[in-house]
């Protein structure tokens, strides 16, 4: 836009600097005006005076003339006199008004400093600077809030145009000197965003705004203008573009409502999935996508439970549009304002009755053998694990016993691969026969077979078990008109005195069952620690172990977590060190897997968590504080019958509040019992504590799961950090992760952060904390005080 030329102006400020000068000057010239003419009458009058006085003396002259001069003389020495006074008074006057001038410019300058001072802070918060730009002499005037915007000093710039168009970034040079030609020549407004590069490399973005001032006769004679620092708004766009992008796109339905429950908008799934679009869902409520198979009483508990809780979740039948109902895995979370009152509902569903019917088709083929009718391989491990766990929250004991028949590969070979599998059909019937309707016979192998008993009273059962089966087998088989005997060798493993897991019953069976064939075949050994050399060194890790435990040779190091707004410590990870006796120091990767498989990882646990709650609480009475400690419970901890109490009691005993730690698990710890688990963590959330889910992205990772729980936050997995940048694929998952947990109103944190690289990669996709060697390793514990006392930051910039 053009404008006349005309000179700058103060601002606000400027009348009061006029009215000041004003006032001195009219006021003052009035009365020195006053004076010059009092002066000029005082001087006739004392001439005359005067020559009155000369003229009698000379004269010599008395009488009445004498006293007639005398009078006249007396007349003009009044008048003088008189004149004189009033010439002082307006002299005096004339000084006063110019006193009161001065004081009124003084004031007027001191409101025009500070409304100038107001101006420059205001530009300040505002992120707006101010130019001026001689078009004639090509030199460029900045305010102050501009030098900040350009992280420049007047001292570093040329208070030039070509040196602004340095300062602008290459790729939008020329769009911006366009741009500013078009304005000049054509009188085009001048509005353009564009970026700027600061001293360093920094990157920000601006926009800038401008008019051309032209003389009379349409000469540009200066451009003035504004710019303004808009990154963060584009930052923020950008992050709502993308958070959008996952939103449309998330595989899970997503419906959204305002406090009174009338649906604000959709999602794309949730067209997909009921049939409704977008526009005919808009307005309602949620209510018509109602089934009628819940009553009233079923939606009053839930309602009740979402304003209780602030989220609901379960699963619900519901109507599609076109009449078919279906079930679906349902989450609504309350949105609060800063006041707690709820101002949207936000509901995520996940369709699940293809789940549903593929489960049923899937089940047989992918848990059973096809041949025997008996669970596979991947059921007995499935049912192995889950009588293990449940031993061991009862204190029970368990058998497994590895069946394998002698010499099947002969029966096979001589009779064909007919008679052979109808042998093992028979044995399989058989061998159902010789348990208990709590045991599990199923296919371990090709021709192995196992037994688990998950309620054993006494070892001896297991050994008249095995007796049973190799008594069953021992009857003659009739396959295909032909007649035939076999016998079976069975190694037996027991748990918890052989193993602590599945695998390692697994294996420990199998090498009792080798024992016995090379017994002779045809009968039963059960497995001693002697009989593999590995486990007798994980027997004397494991007694270490407890000794340490017992001595309290653990010493937790913290690792720092950070904030990627601030910079500002948010809490730290405490991690399990073993410093032996002799000050070496062992490997976690050598005493964590025995300490799960023996089930020592509680105690373990448990001593990691009092030492951290004790550190903790000494450096709060030191006058540092760190404002978390988070502490990983394994899944052994995690399915532990007195894991909530033993917690609440450490907690207690420290005096600290339960918001300062946050538990850490992990999927797998989650994949046995949902419903426990969900239970588990709702605890220790009414408790106060945090609760992370750790490791996130490397297992089931489905936002219907993950709704599921209620977390606190999601750390991502070290493994897609360390790809990243340059991985595209790691990169997306990145970003995905943190806009799913942004929409579920979850804390993200990355784990793994060693580049700054990662670090600005994972700050422009908005994650909210990180953990790693870029700020500290992992620290002993005085270290840690030092690096929390010493107020530590992470470097942003």
């Amino acid at each position: 836009m053009t404008r006349p030329m005309a000179e700058p102006r103060p601002g606000v400020t400027q009348p009061s600097v006029e009215a000041a000068a004003h006032s001195l000057l009219s006021g003052a010239g009035v009365y020195r005006r006053l004076g010059v003419v009092l002066g000029v009458l005082l001087v006739p009058a004392l001439s005359f005076g005067a020559w009155v006085a000369l003229g009698v003396m000379e004269s010599g002259e008395t009488g009445a003339q004498y006293e007639l001069t005398r009078r006249a003389l007396l007349i003009s020495l009044g008048v003088s006199f008189m004149l004189f006074t009033l010439l002082a008074v307006a002299l005096a006057m004339a000084q006063r008004s110019a006193v009161r001038g001065a004081r009124l410019l003084r004031g007027a300058f001191e409101r025009l400093a500070r409304s100038e001072e107001s101006l420059s802070r205001a530009q300040q918060i505002a992120r707006v600077g101010s130019w001026d730009w001689n078009i004639a002499t090509n030199e460029l005037a900045w305010s102050d809030e501009i030098y900040r915007i350009f992280g420049l000093t007047p001292r570093q710039f040329g208070a030039t145009y070509d040196a602004f168009l340095e300062r602008v970034a290459p790729d939008d040079r020329e769009r911006v000197s366009a741009a500013v030609r078009a304005a000049v020549e054509h009188d085009t407004p001048y509005d353009i965003e564009h970026r700027i590069s600061r001293p360093g490399g920094a990157i920000r973005v601006v926009r800038e705004q401008g008019e051309v001032y032209r003389d009379g006769q349409g000469k540009p004679l200066r451009m003035v203008g504004a710019v303004q620092d808009i990154t963060d708004r584009v930052q923020y766009q950008s992050q709502l573009a993308l958070s959008a992008e996952v939103f449309e796109n998330a595989i899970e339905g997503v419906l959204i409502t305002d406090a009174h429950g009338v649906i604000q908008t959709v999602n794309r799934a949730f067209t997909a999935i009921t049939g409704y679009t977008r526009e005919e869902a808009v307005g309602q409520r949620p209510n018509l996508l109602r089934s009628n198979r819940h009553d009233k009483e079923f939606y009053g508990l839930m309602w009740a439970e979402l304003l209780r809780e602030g989220r609901w979740q379960g699963e619900i039948w519901n109507r599609r549009k076109n009449g078919e109902a279906y079930p679906e895995w349902l989450t609504i979370v309350a949105l609060r304002d800063a006041e707690g009152r709820a101002t949207q509902f936000v509901s995520v569903f996940h369709d699940i009755s293809e789940t549903k019917r593929a489960e049923e088709r899937l089940s047989y083929h992918t848990n059973y053998d096809a041949l025997t009718g008996l669970p596979n391989r991947a059921l007995l491990m499935d049912r192995l694990a889950r009588g293990v766990a449940h031993a061991h929250h009862t204190g029970g004991k368990l058998a497994a016993l590895l069946v394998d028949l002698d010499h099947f590969k002969i029966v096979n070979d001589s009779l064909g691969p007919v008679a052979g599998d109808l042998m093992l059909q028979e044995v399989a019937a058989r061998l159902k026969q010789t348990v208990g309707e709590d045991d599990t016979v199923a296919r371990a192998g090709a021709d192995e077979f196992m037994i688990v008993m998950p309620a054993l009273a006494a070892e001896e059962e297991a050994a008249g078990a095995a007796r049973r089966a190799i008594e069953a087998l021992a009857r003659p088989f009739h396959l295909e008109g032909n007649e035939c005997f076999i016998t079976a060798s069975v190694g037996i493993t027991f748990y918890p005195a052989d193993g602590g897991d599945a695998q390692t019953l697994m294996k420990n069976a199998d090498i009792a069952m080798f024992r016995a064939k090379e017994a002779g075949r045809n009968g039963y050994q059960i497995f001693l620690p002697e009989m593999n050399l590995r486990v007798t060194s994980r027997l004397r890790v494991e007694s270490d172990l407890r000794r340490a435990i017992e001595r309290g040779e653990f010493v937790p190091h913290f690792q720092a977590k950070a904030s990627l707004a601030t910079g500002g410590i948010t809490g730290a990870e405490a991690l399990a060190r073993w410093i032996r006796a002799d000050g070496s120091m062992a490997s976690p990767a050598e005493f964590i897997p025995v300490a799960e498989e023996t089930g020592l990882i509680v105690p373990l646990g448990e001593l990691v968590l009092a030492s951290a709650a004790a550190r903790l609480a000494a450096w709060e009475r030191a006058g540092t504080t760190c404002p978390s400690v988070a502490v990983n419970l394994s899944p052994k901890q995690f399915a532990s019958p007195g894991l909530i109490g033993s917690i609440r009691r450490i907690i207690e005993a420290s005096g600290l509040a339960a918001s300062r730690f946050d538990f850490e698990i992990t999927e797998s710890a989650l994949l046995g019992d949902m419903d426990m688990a969900v239970n588990l963590l709702r605890q220790l959330r009414e408790m106060g504590a945090h609760v992370s889910l750790d490791d996130f992205g490397t297992g089931y990772s489905s936002l219907s799961y993950l709704t599921r729980l209620p977390i606190n936050s999601v750390k991502i997995d070290r493994s897609f950090i360390a790809a990243v940048p340059g991985a595209r694929h790691n990169e997306l998952m990145v970003a995905s992760i943190i806009g799913l947990a942004k929409n579920l109103s979850l804390t993200v944190v990355a784990e793994g952060v060693e580049t700054r690289a990662q670090l600005d990669l994972l700050r422009g996709h908005g994650c909210d904390e990180m953990q790693g060697y870029f700020f500290s390793k992992p620290r002993a514990p005085e270290d840690f005080f030092l690096f929390l006392k010493e107020g530590r930051r992470l470097p942003l910039d």
